[in-house]
């Protein structure tokens, strides 16, 4: 699975999000005019998005914080690069991730589908499906998708809030079937900038 034995730390936020998105179970969602808005706004502005470069600071639900970069450069392309409390890296092509771990010299892959990376790396953004049930809501302006599911082995919730005048990404928050919540916030970021093309080259360790 994608949360291997390198990912401990960050296990509760990956796992959710992939459950969230990943789900074989269906749910069905009935949205009002308003929301639908508010949701097409989202996936219009992120999918016309070309890249992104911005800090993120991740907050467990232990208080654990983890901070590093991010940078993004669509379709296909994300890098982050964790640098408190480990030094690890995620790099995304079209069909992989890439986890990438400085201090074991070891590079592990895995298929990018199976990742909570796959959906918002496709060319059309899309935050409603079969397997989840989307609700949204406009406040203080602040716009929050909230994608979930309430039964099952996939149950969670995953919320991504837009700032409603700029649609973009601020912050996303994960609770787990437990109540167990995560949070990732985007510091000073910096949007249709320029992207060097090693940032999104995997590393090679000697044997």
């Amino acid at each position: 699975m994608f949360w291997c034995r390198m990912m401990r730390k960050f296990t509760l936020y990956f796992s959710a999000i992939f459950m969230l998105f990943c789900s074989i179970a269906s749910a069905q969602s009935t949205r009002t005019v308003e929301e639908s808005q508010l949701i097409s706004k989202a996936e219009a502005a992120f999918s016309s998005l070309s890249s992104l470069r911005a800090e993120f600071i991740q907050i467990s639900a232990d208080g654990a914080i983890s901070q590093g970069m991010i940078y993004l450069r669509r379709p296909y392309q994300l890098r982050l690069d964790y640098i408190n409390p480990d030094s690890l890296s995620l790099i995304t092509s079209k069909r992989v991730i890439y986890i990438d771990d400085k201090i074991g010299k070891q590079v592990d892959v895995y298929p990018l589908s199976e990742t909570p990376f796959a959906p918002i790396l496709r060319d059309e953004v899309r935050f409603t499906g079969p397997e989840f049930t989307t609700k949204a809501r406009l406040e203080s302006g602040v716009i929050s998708i909230e994608m979930s599911r309430d039964t099952g082995e996939g149950a969670g919730r995953l919320t991504l809030e837009f700032n409603a005048d700029t649609s973009r990404l601020m912050r996303w928050i994960i609770i787990d079937a437990i109540g167990v919540k995560t949070t990732v916030s985007l510091q000073n970021p910096v949007y249709d900038v320029g992207l060097e093309n090693k940032l999104f080259g995997v590393p090679s360790y000697e044997p």
